[in-house]
């Protein structure tokens, strides 16, 4: 290409760009949940108290919709993902009324359904390496938020992922040293 045709080819792309409208615009990310305790990293002692705050805009939804709109925490362990239940982590095969989806056994697999913006944590796993007792016993918890759908055929809830955005806090467990 010549110097010509490149000059050319930068004055076409600069006027196109300057066609762009970027008013009104926004590239933020507004917080739904703001999660208040514990601090990022702090260190704290069991049990774990994890309280949230929602946005004025959640705490309406809730309000509109009490039980429609639950929090689901996910302890050491990913979320689920935007639309997916949580019926598909535990598992169909369960048998007997609610299946799997009791609290004991979402309790075992790093899982809480919460309808107020707290949970306490009794117990933690041990998450220090073998035989490192000064090591880090560092935890994370996420929070998101599910929407209830219709009650399952099993007569199991239906809980649903509501969106995209989840929000999260690592923490260290101080753990008593064994005698």
């Amino acid at each position: 290409m010549t110097r010509h045709r490149v000059r050319l080819v930068l004055l076409a792309l600069a006027v196109a760009a300057s066609a762009c409208q970027t008013d009104g615009m926004r590239w933020r990310r507004e917080d739904v949940i703001t999660i208040t305790s514990p601090g990022l990293r702090e260190a704290v002692e069991m049990p774990v108290l994890v309280t949230w705050e929602p946005s004025p805009d959640l705490a309406d939804q809730i309000a509109q919709d009490p039980g429609g709109i639950l929090y689901g925490i996910f302890v050491d362990r990913a979320p689920i993902g935007r639309g997916a239940q949580l019926a598909d982590v535990v598992g169909r095969n369960c048998s007997g009324r609610g299946g799997c989806m009791d609290e004991e056994s979402l309790r075992d697999r790093g899982i809480h359904v919460s309808a107020i913006p707290q949970l306490l944590l009794a117990d933690l796993d041990d998450l220090r390496r073998r035989g490192d007792p000064d090591g880090r016993d560092v935890h994370a918890v996420t929070i998101v938020v599910l929407r209830r759908g219709d009650d399952r055929e099993d007569g199991g809830l239906a809980l649903e992922r509501a969106d995209e955005t989840s929000y999260r806090v690592e923490f260290v467990v101080e753990r008593e040293e064994e005698a």
